[in-house]
C-alpha cells in the first residue's frame, strides 16, 4: 500500500477509537525512531520512477504506536520500552539508551528530593526511627494496605537504603510475605540462594551524561547481556501470571489471606502497564543480577505454579 492508503486506514481506526489521527509528519518521525517500519522501494514496470511500499506490519505497529499513546505513553523512549517488553522489538542499543533515560528519571520523581536524603541512619538499634524521606508523602493507594501492613517500617527503611545508597539488605522477608498464598509443601521449596533478591544499588543514579555507578541498576541495565535481558522478561511475566492467580490459590490453600490475594491480583493487573511492568523488570534484571541464570529457576517456578493451580498439593495448614 501506498503512505496515502497506510495513514487512511490507519486514522480510519486511531480516530474512533484513539482519538488521535496519525499525520504525515508523525508517521515520519516514528520511521526514524525505528518505531514503524519504513517503506521498501519496489519496481514499477512501465515507469522509470520506482513506488515504494508500505507493509502489513508497518500498518501493525502504527495501529499498536496509536493504542499505546492512548494509554498513556508519550516519548520514543516509553514507545520503545513497551515494545520491547510486549516481545515485538529486538534489544538493540536505542532500546538499551531508552531503559537508561527512562530509569533514571522515573526513580528521581519517585526518590524526591535527593539532594536534602540525609542517608543511612547511624544507629543499628534504632532503624525505624529514620524517615523514609523519598517515599514519605506520597499519596498510598488505599487497596494495597493489606500488604502494606505487612511489612514494618523497619523493613521498609533498610529497603530504601538498599535501593538508594546501595546499603546490604536480605529480601527473605519480603520473599516470605509474597510466599505466605503458596502452600507449605516440602516438593515446593527452593534453596535460599535461587530466591535471593538483591535490591542494592537499584536508585543510585549517576550525574546526567556521567557513566553508571558500580553496582547500579543503571550498570545493570548498560552492561548485562541480551539473554539476562530475556530472563528477567520471562520472570516477569511469570509474576505477573501469580499474582493474577493469587486470589484462585487463597482461595484454595489458604482462605484467611483473602484480602492479601486480591492485592497480588490488583498489583497483577496494573503490570501490563507502563511504567509499572518497566519498573518491575528493571528489579528483577538487576535484582537476580548475581545468579548464573534465571532460566532454570523459571521453567520450575512455572511447573510449581500449574501444579498449584491444579490442585496437586495438600491445603496449607
Amino acid at each position: 500500500m501506498t503512505g496515502d492508503e497506510l495513514l487512511e486506514r490507519v486514522n480510519r481506526w486511531a480516530t474512533t477509537r484513539y482519538g488521535a489521527p496519525v499525520s504525515k509528519r508523525k508517521l515520519q518521525d516514528l520511521v526514524i525512531e525505528e518505531l514503524v517500519c519504513g517503506p521498501v522501494r519496489v519496481p514499477h514496470p512501465g515507469q522509470r520512477a520506482a513506488r515504494w511500499e508500505w507493509s502489513r506490519r508497518s500498518y501493525a505497529q502504527l495501529l499498536w504506536v496509536c493504542r499505546a499513546q492512548h494509554r498513556g505513553l508519550k516519548t520514543f523512549d516509553q514507545l520503545r520500552i513497551w515494545f520491547w517488553l510486549r516481545g515485538s522489538e529486538a534489544l538493540t542499543e536505542k532500546v538499551r539508551d531508552s531503559m537508561l533515560r527512562e530509569h533514571r528519571r522515573l526513580y528521581k520523581r519517585l526518590f524526591r528530593p535527593l539532594r536534602t536524603d540525609a542517608g543511612p541512619t547511624l544507629s543499628e538499634e534504632k532503624p525505624s526511627n529514620r524517615r523514609v524521606r523519598g517515599l514519605d508523602g506520597q499519596k498510598r493507594d488505599e487497596r494495597l494496605k493489606p500488604i502494606g501492613d505487612l511489612i514494618s517500617r523497619r523493613i521498609l527503611s533498610m529497603a530504601y537504603d538498599a535501593m538508594r545508597f546501595g546499603a546490604a539488605f536480605d529480601a527473605t522477608s519480603l520473599i516470605k510475605i509474597l510466599g505466605q498464598l503458596l502452600p507449605l509443601s516440602h516438593d515446593l521449596k527452593m534453596e535460599r540462594d535461587e530466591v535471593t533478591l538483591d535490591l542494592s544499588g537499584v536508585a543510585c543514579l549517576a550525574e546526567d551524561d556521567d557513566e553508571a555507578l558500580s553496582g547500579s541498576a543503571e550498570e545493570s541495565l548498560t552492561k548485562l547481556d541480551d539473554e539476562r535481558f530475556d530472563q528477567a522478561r520471562c520472570l516477569l511475566r511469570l509474576l505477573r501470571r501469580s499474582f493474577l492467580a493469587a486470589p484462585e490459590l487463597a482461595a484454595r490453600y489458604a482462605p484467611s489471606l483473602k484480602d492479601l490475594a486480591e492485592v497480588f491480583s490488583f498489583v497483577g493487573q496494573n503490570m501490563g502497564s507502563y511504567p509499572l511492568n518497566f519498573g518491575l523488570f528493571a528489579l528483577c534484571l538487576h535484582g537476580t543480577r548475581k545468579r548464573i541464570s534465571l532460566r532454570g529457576f523459571n521453567d520450575r517456578a512455572e511447573i510449581n505454579l500449574d501444579r498449584l493451580l491444579n490442585g496437586d498439593f495438600d491445603h496449607a495448614p
